[in-house]
């Protein structure tokens, strides 16, 4: 029996195609782990069969460990995380839309919030909506961008770049960038 270990990356049917071509140069098993299912690929086996095996064993592990109680304690701790921050972010939205305009440090705060919380596939947000707003409010996408270093030694400077980052973000679709937190701990007021 050959021992076959497939590199990090591959998909099950290119790793099957691999092992048929082993077990067919030297005309004996192959061997080998598949994201911890077992597998042997024969002369004789098809790489659809191995691959349709591969799939039958992963999905009883998936459905055993769906009922475990681990997997039941995780869910009941995802929901609870998810409407934590779920709120926050819808807390945060509020805030954003129902005044005039905030101040440019209320914003940041918001933006570093919403990095935080809504970077999250469960959490809810309409990007669409926060960038018209903070455009509507003065802000732009991509503020100070191309120019000096030294020009960031302004905290307004900074925090305006921040800002105009994390718009570019929304107006694509995703949250602020989790590196806004990272800068914006570094501004000093």
């Amino acid at each position: 029996m050959i021992i076959y270990e497939p590199l990090a990356g591959t998909h099950i049917r290119e790793a099957a195609k691999e092992a048929k071509q082993l077990s067919n140069q030297h005309n004996k098993p192959v061997r080998f782990t598949f994201n911890g299912v077992k597998l042997v690929m024969t002369r004789k086996k098809a790489v659809s069969s191995l691959e349709w095996e591969f799939n039958l064993v992963l999905g009883q592990h998936n459905a055993k460990h769906r009922r475990s109680k681990r997997h039941k304690e995780y869910l009941v701790k995802r929901k609870a995380s998810v409407a934590l921050k779920q709120y926050r972010c819808d807390r945060t939205v509020s805030r954003m839309m129902s005044a005039e305009c905030l101040s440019i440090g209320e914003t940041l705060n918001a933006v570093v919030t919403l990095s935080n919380d809504a970077d999250d596939v469960d959490v809810k947000c309409d990007f669409a909506a926060i960038v018209n707003h903070m455009k509507a409010t003065g802000f732009v996408d991509n503020a100070h961008v191309g120019r000096p270093q030294e020009v960031f030694n302004d905290p307004v400077t900074m925090a305006e770049y921040i800002i105009g980052q994390a718009i570019d973000c929304m107006k694509h679709g995703m949250p602020p960038h989790p590196m806004c937190k990272t800068f914006a701990d570094k501004i000093e007021w």
